[in-house]
């Protein structure tokens, strides 16, 4: 657990940070117990300390901040553009392309984005609702029936971190 700890903060990726904050705090919270709401409050405290920490030394990553609400509006004209289908699985760079703005060119190098950095946005640009809705199906009926059987309070955490981090993060 600790090497995982580490690699996620030296991957620098604030998404995966978030998101085994709230892995964590699912996997902590049933107990209810002092020492959990202790390590839930040191884990804040350490996320805390680390995104200030890295928005004091990388200001750079406050433009790629701005550089995924662009992505982000591009995803969601895409969708508005195709509701129902979708412009097709894995084809976010077709999106990205036609909605980029001179603002898009000036924070990022490229034309184009192969990804929206955002799972929810990704899946509604690019499989429109009947993808978006396929997979959110899946994942509740995993959730559903998994929970009789493997899932416990780690796996559930483990979900909650993933699914966070893909908020996030290319998946």
């Amino acid at each position: 657990l600790p090497l995982v700890a580490a690699g996620i903060v030296a991957s620098g990726s604030r998404g995966a940070l978030l998101g085994a904050l709230v892995g964590c705090a699912v996997y902590l919270w049933p107990e209810r117990k002092r020492l959990n709401a202790v390590l839930l409050s040191l884990i804040f405290t350490i996320f805390s300390i680390f995104m200030g920490y890295r928005m004091w030394t990388h200001p750079e990553k406050i433009g790629s901040d701005s550089g995924r609400w662009l992505v982000w509006e591009a995803a969601l004209k895409g969708f508005k553009a195709k509701p129902l289908t979708g412009w097709g699985p894995e084809t976010f760079y077709l999106v990205a392309w036609k909605y980029r703005t001179p603002a898009w060119d000036t924070i990022y190098a490229q034309r184009t984005q192969g990804n929206a950095h955002n799972l929810a946005l990704e899946l509604l640009s690019t499989t429109g609702l009947i993808g978006f809705l396929a997979f959110a199906l899946c994942l509740l009926t995993e959730l559903r029936w998994g929970k009789g059987y493997v899932w416990n309070r780690a796996a559930l955490g483990a979900a909650a971190a993933a699914l966070i981090a893909a908020l996030f993060n290319p998946v």
